[in-house]
């Protein structure tokens, strides 16, 4: 702090000999630890141009006192000492989370220069006129007294989002008083108060006091409501309920989205705000670009961005912080690359990581790539044997590992502790506390994959009847990378049929007791009189929505905000995910999901007997996620049967859920299964629909249409249009308003391709209202008329 005398006297003075004024400042040092307020005075000498220390006051020219410290003093004091200690140890741990940490991209490896806000969507509305309440700064969950969950799925950034909260907690600390600490829940067992204290780097005693007095906000990664947790659970509860002072932001990995938790007694053991990760939209990608590059223009005009985002759509690569920033890294060093899907985009990473197409690495004399790959899968599944915590290993046993692995493959000429340094530094592992794991999921399932290439006692291990579910990913992968596994395809296929079997039956019993013709019966609502509700398309005044959705097309800069809708159509963490078993419906997901990416990525599959082999395994496919999405149709009814159990938030979230179910499971199914290599499977299965008996139902053949035209396959449009007239159900009228809406704003680029939506639109709302087919001409006119009308009062205007 600076105290000056009067600029005044300063300026009457400095060119004067005479002493009656002297020129000077004081520094004042306030030292909080100390407890101690030193003043230094300086004064000017003339006619030098420069201040000396004033030795004439003070003690040689500095006067020290004491402050006095009081009890509120102590507090603050001893707060912000234990949030600089935070700040110190938690920095460089937080920054190893990062992707771009230890690799050779150029892109920043500090957390606070890399990060991206995410999309935090409070609640997600299916109202059109509605928008989603979104998170706009971390300020809002660090500022408030609420707890909060953040749902999302696998690379979704949930890791840095919580690292990046507890960041700004220790800057911000000043305005709110909060202490902050991280935990992983699946360290917990019975003490709360134990993995905190260590976090803190305090005594029992020390802790339990700053609990006691100090506000704090606990962060919790990989919080789980599944049965097996139901002690952790209520010890985490009990432990809340005996410290007030604390509230909780935490973290739930979802398999998919719209995965939410089912046991609701377990659920309702905490009262906490519901906010979703969604993956990254146009506007997060373009941020990531412009950080990862920040000296460079190459990647930021809208063509080149729309290239980047058109990757991730026509590839279906999920666009998490993750993925992203993988995708950029490899740009980056070869920026023509494009992967096929996530698997080979991890492979792609992986041959970065460990230098594949340096030239050095194809010399005999090196431990190459394929040698690195080898002791890699080898080490994984070593680490899976163990199944420790984070599948992690002690570092000596990580040598002794490496070191068994040479002995036994002859390679004695390469030294162990070069070959442990090698792998240690290629980004792949984490060394924390003494122990050694892959950085991420990804990665240990990568070489999991790996080792099922190389080791077929390994492979069969893994697809075993008992532990395949285990293994989900690791067999995505396989697919990804061997395209051609017709046994593989075969044996998941025959698995669904297995796993679904009961589900099938009980679905099939209740079918026949309702006497319901196909499965629209279990989606459509009726009223009082056991009539079919009208559907939304029915309600609507035609003339008045064709002329409301020209007059409500898009701007340039909402464009943005469409593709973003569009890019929502298309999974980071804090240790590796257990492989655990689930519970029946968990499993049921797992299977259905494995299913779909299976008969994604198996595209070059062939058999002999069977030439519809990809169309019978697509059918069935298709079948038993219908099964799946009518066990969820129970599910949220019996929820809404007990909404006194429920917060109003939660039932109003799970009547939209359950209102708009059939349309959230084609854009499930496109996730998981959309891809431009089907598009003549599912045509196939569509005029195969057609020609089928009246019995299946309009649900199963919208899923193949919706599916089809997601992907734009050749003559989509027709197909659409057909479909339309001869959808019998109303419910999917609503399916088709919503697809048709979406199609128009986003793909229509020209007069012409407007009209032919507006035409489509205009087919569903006469059909839908039973009108007479003459009805839509004077819709079509109407529209023309207005149109013509309203460029030329914007001609007028732009005349004047």
């Amino acid at each position: 702090m600076f105290s000056f005398c009067s600029s005044g006297t300063l300026a009457n003075s400095i060119r004067k000999p005479e002493n009656k004024y002297e020129n000077g400042f004081s520094v004042i040092d306030y030292d909080y630890n100390e407890g101690t307020l030193t003043s230094t005075f300086y004064k000017g000498e003339y006619p030098k141009k420069e201040f000396i220390l004033n030795t004439s006051i003070g003690n040689n020219g500095v006067w020290e006192t004491k402050i006095p410290v009081g009890e509120e003093v102590e507090k603050i004091i001893f707060e912000q000492n234990l949030i600089k200690q935070i700040n110190c140890e938690a920095l460089p741990q937080i920054n190893s989370h990062l992707l771009t940490y230890s690799t050779d991209t150029n892109a920043p490896k500090n957390i606070d220069e890399i990060f991206v806000m995410p999309n935090l969507v409070f609640k997600e509305e299916f109202d059109a006129e509605k928008t989603d309440k979104l998170v706009d700064d971390l300020a809002q969950i660090i500022n408030c007294d609420k707890n909060y969950i953040f749902f999302g799925t696998k690379e979704s950034g949930k890791t840095i989002l919580l690292d990046k909260i507890l960041i700004e907690t220790i800057n911000t600390n000043k305005t709110h008083h909060q202490i902050p600490a991280i935990i992983d829940f699946r360290d917990l067992k019975d003490n709360v108060l134990k993995l905190i204290r260590e976090y803190w780097n305090k005594s029992t005693e020390e802790a339990s006091k700053i609990l006691s007095e100090y506000k704090v906000i606990l962060l919790i990664d990989n919080i789980s409501f599944e049965d097996e947790d139901e002690y952790k659970l209520k010890t985490l509860k009990n432990f809340l309920d005996e410290n007030s002072n604390i509230r909780f932001v935490a973290t739930y990995q979802q398999l998919y989205d719209e995965d939410f938790p089912m046991n609701l007694e377990l659920l309702s053991l905490f009262d906490f705000v519901n906010i979703t990760l969604k993956q990254f939209k146009t506007r997060q990608i373009k941020e990531l670009i412009q950080k990862w590059f920040p000296n460079s223009d190459k990647y930021e005009t809208p063509r080149k961005l729309e290239t980047l985002t058109n990757a991730f759509l026509a590839l279906n690569l999920p666009r998490t912080p993750f993925a992203v920033s993988m995708f950029l890294w490899i740009i980056e060093k070869q920026e023509n690359f494009k992967p096929i899907n996530n698997s080979t985009l991890i492979e792609n990473f992986i041959e970065r990581l460990l230098k594949k197409h340096d030239i050095r690495e194809s010399l005999r004399e090196k431990f190459g790539y394929d040698n690195k790959i080898w002791i890699l899968s080898f080490i994984a599944s070593q680490m899976l044997d163990r199944d420790e915590v984070n599948y992690s290993i002690p570092f000596a046993e990580f040598v002794s590992i490496v070191d068994k692995y040479l002995k036994d493959k002859k390679f004695e000429d390469f030294k162990t502790d070069k070959i442990v340094e090698t792998l240690l530094d290629s980004g792949i592992f984490l060394r924390e506390n003494g122990d050694v794991r892959f950085r991420f999921t990804c990665f240990f399932e990568f070489f999991l994959m790996k080792r099922m290439e190389k080791d077929a006692k390994f492979k069969e291990y893994v697809i075993d009847k008992k532990n395949f579910l285990q293994f989900v990913n690791e067999i995505d992968y396989y697919s990804g990378i061997n395209r051609g596994e017709t046994d593989l395809m075969k044996l998941v296929i025959e698995r669904l049929d297995e796993g679904f079997e009961d589900l099938q039956e009980l679905i099939s019993n209740t079918q026949r007791e309702r006497k319901y013709d196909n499965y629209d019966g279990f989606f459509i609502s009726k009223n009082e009189r056991g009539e079919e509700k009208p559907s939304l398309a029915s309600q609507l005044n035609e003339e008045k929505v064709v002329d409301f959705l020209p007059s409500n097309k898009p701007t340039e800069e909402d464009l943005e905000v469409l593709e973003d809708d569009k890019l929502e159509l298309q999974q980071q963490e804090k240790g590796i995910s257990k492989k655990e078993k689930g519970n029946k419906i968990k499993d049921l997901s797992k299977l259905l999901v494995l299913a779909l990416k299976v008969v994604k990525n198996s595209e070059e599959v062939h058999d002999e007997k069977n030439p519809n082999f990809k169309l019978d395994n697509y059918s069935k496919v298709i079948d038993k996620s219908i099964l799946f999405a009518i066990i969820h149709k129970a599910i949220f009814e019996i929820f809404l049967e007990n909404e006194e159990k429920l917060s109003k938030e939660k039932l109003e979230e799970f009547r939209q859920m359950n209102q708009f179910l059939p349309l959230l499971h084609e854009l499930f199914l496109f996730d998981n299964i959309g891809t431009q290599k089907l598009t003549s499977v599912i045509r196939d299965k569509i005029n195969l629909d057609k020609n089928k008996d009246k019995n299946i139902s309009d649900f199963e053949k919208s899923l193949s249409v919706f599916l089809y035209a997601d992907i734009r396959g050749k003559d989509y449009d027709k197909i659409i249009s057909e479909f339309i007239k001869g959808v019998k159900t109303k419910y999917i009228e609503d399916i088709i308003f919503f697809k048709l809406i979406t199609y128009y704003f986003y793909r229509s680029k020209d007069d012409e391709t407007d009209n032919f939506y507006l035409n489509l639109i205009a087919d569903l709302m006469i059909k839908s209202k039973g009108y007479h087919k003459s009805k839509k001409s004077a819709i079509m006119q109407s529209y023309k008329k207005k149109k013509i009308e309203r460029l030329n009062q914007e001609n007028v205007k732009v005349i004047k």
